[in-house]
């Protein structure tokens, strides 16, 4: 299996962002460092509810912990989506940390809300529902598999339309899905969660 990273040089800090960009909006950027030093967060806007009135009438919003992807051995540097849907699950099995552990069995959740807020992309809206038990709990390969065919299928989308901000631009000229990373799985709020990912343009 090809590394991802490679051991031998020394932990390089991920670049650093600022909370605004030219988008206008606050982002949102999770903490921590990549060894690769071509890898950076993508910051994203985090999801809020449509209204006042559903943030004071909604259920209390206790937080869940976040759900790590990760290679075997390589801690909190991320998967590239591009493997997690060309392998197959056995491979990926294989490959990834913690593969089989059923990561929502402790929570009671049936369901959840995967949401993608792409900076610049505010029109293109993309939530979906993700089963977490059809077929026995789901898995973190399994759950991992799911959200990169989710981000596929949005940059698909977000290829066509036109950005409001050229700061992260999606076409063939610049932001791609191979360049996109599978770090974790965030709760924002009730049943919707983010995916925190880095983007790789080597």
């Amino acid at each position: 299996m090809a590394s991802n990273a490679n051991p031998l040089h020394p932990l390089l800090e991920a670049e650093k962002y600022s909370e605004y960009t030219s988008i206008g909006c606050a982002l949102v950027v999770p903490p921590g460092t990549f060894l690769i030093p071509h890898r950076r967060w993508l910051p994203q806007p985090a999801y809020t509810p449509p209204s006042k009135w559903k943030v004071s009438t909604g259920s209390p919003n206790k937080q869940l912990p976040s759900i790590s992807f990760d290679y075997v051995d390589r801690p909190n540097q991320g998967v590239p989506m591009r493997e997690l849907s060309a392998r197959n699950l056995p491979t990926l099995v294989r490959m990834l940390q913690g593969a089989n552990e059923p990561v929502y069995s402790q929570t009671g959740l049936r369901k959840i809300t995967l949401r993608i807020h792409w900076p610049g992309y505010p029109h293109v809206d993309w939530a979906r529902t993700i089963e977490l038990v059809s077929s026995g709990p789901i898995t973190r390969v399994q759950l991992a598999t799911t959200i990169a065919m989710n981000y596929g299928r949005f940059v698909e989308l977000a290829r066509t339309a036109k950005p409001t901000s050229p700061d992260f631009v999606i076409n063939v000229n610049a932001i791609q899905f191979e360049h996109l990373v599978l770090v974790g799985l965030r709760h924002v709020f009730e049943d919707v969660w983010q995916a925190d990912v880095a983007l790789d343009r080597r």
